[in-house]
């Protein structure tokens, strides 16, 4: 497919003729790919080999990376472990594939995971912000993408080591009826590889509300490179937290998505069950040079709030920290 058309590849086209378990629409889930190898697609594709064996995962990567991390020996809660690594296209195609990059590399991971998805391929996202599933659903089909939101894990990745004491759980929901065989094939999964899950019937509430957490709680730690600790403290910083929290609810609410007081204040009794010391991804990159995704967080919320008339001063104080930041990388 040449990439000027805006064509949908789910449900336009035959299940892949290349495998012989072509698979079906009530089909169970038994191969899965996952594009990202970052600290949450270390942890899912740890949990499901530990429960369905090392043939039921696969890391697609482009072929610079596939090559270099090939050689790579990683870690989880140090247990040597060994993954499965292809380019994409290599190994035909796959009834699950969860979507796990950085944003940066959002729209070419969806665009490069084509040759792995057929007409009944479930895609999941555990990316975090509002986009990913809208990215998706830009080049395939909705009926088989399930909105995801990963809620209450401590995963830190450190070159190739992985660490956590929290695994958390995935709050899944179908937005449309169309998708709801698609979420019990995915349910169905989960309970077999040991995916701690919970089907919502309002998933949207539950993105909206974990946004206008990291857009507060990983921006304030990155912008004043510290730890859990100092944002979850009263003080100056923790306020600042919760007005740039405040600006995502009040878009929200132009959205038709209600986030309150409420919400707010059980984010943070969440957010204060987590090792003080311990910090969010977004300084995890800072800490290993690489560009955060300040974009995805105050960037997404100076352009909404611009589209919709609201004020974003902390987002927008956020965003210029953090660029500064990454200009000494």
């Amino acid at each position: 497919m040449s990439e000027g058309k805006n064509e949908k590849i789910m449900g336009q086209r035959k299940p892949d003729e290349r495998t012989p378990d072509a698979g079906g629409a009530s089909a169970p889930i038994v191969r899965t790919a996952i594009c990202g190898m970052g600290a949450l697609g270390m942890m899912y594709g740890g949990r499901i080999e530990d429960n369905l064996g090392p043939e039921s995962v696969t890391y697609l990567m482009d072929p610079e990376r596939a090559k270099r991390h090939r050689k790579d020996t990683y870690t989880i809660n140090g247990e040597k472990r060994s993954f499965r690594i292809s380019e994409y296209g290599e190994c035909g195609v796959f009834d699950l594939v969860i979507l796990a990059v950085k944003y940066g590399s959002m729209r070419e991971a969806v665009r490069e995971m084509e040759p792995a998805v057929r007409a009944d391929t479930v895609l999941v996202s555990v990316m975090n912000g509002i986009e990913s599933e809208a990215c998706l659903a830009e080049r395939y089909d909705r009926t088989h993408i399930i909105t995801s939101v990963a809620l209450g894990m401590d995963a830190m990745r450190k070159g190739t080591a992985l660490t956590y004491t929290k695994f958390g759980k995935l709050q899944i929901g179908a937005l449309e009826s169309s998708q709801r065989e698609s979420l019990k094939r995915l349910t169905d999964f989960f309970e077999r590889a040991g995916v701690t899950y919970e089907v919502s019937e309002d998933v949207l509430h539950t993105m909206w509300n974990k946004f206008m957490l990291n857009v507060g709680l990983n921006q304030a730690i990155t912008a004043y490179e510290a730890d859990y600790s100092i944002v979850l403290s009263p003080g100056p910083v923790h306020e600042e937290m919760l007005r740039a929290m405040r600006e995502v609810s009040s878009i929200a609410e132009k959205r038709g998505i209600r986030l309150t007081e409420e919400d707010i204040r059980r984010d943070l009794q969440i957010a204060g069950t987590l090792d003080p010391k311990a910090y969010p991804s977004m300084r995890q990159d800072v800490l290993a040079g690489r560009k955060t995704e300040v974009d995805m967080f105050a960037g997404k919320v100076i352009e909404l709030g611009r589209e919709y008339g609201i004020p974003t001063p902390v987002n927008e104080k956020y965003f210029r920290k953090i660029r500064e930041i990454e200009k000494a990388f």
